[in-house]
């Protein structure tokens, strides 16, 4: 039902990039693990039954997180 009216707004702006709402879904996810929210606070928002599955998901997003992580270590000195 939702798919089925989100697909019909897109068709109504030809300029709009065609996306799937599992695409926001991913969105979302980047913003959050971006903004360095807490990596169970994001697997539990997104349902998932192990933090595993949300690691292997979204691995491609941590090398940023090494980084920040790096940069606030230099800040010590």
């Amino acid at each position: 039902m939702i798919d089925k009216k989100f697909k019909q707004i897109l068709e109504r702006d030809k300029d709009l990039k065609k996306i799937r709402i599992h695409d926001l879904r991913h969105s979302h996810t980047s913003l959050l693990i971006n903004q360095g929210e807490d990596y169970l606070v994001v697997k539990e928002r997104l349902g998932h039954a192990s933090i595993t599955t949300t690691i292997d998901t979204y691995s491609h997003l941590y090398p940023s997180k090494q980084k920040t992580l790096a940069n606030k270590l230099d800040d010590l000195f």
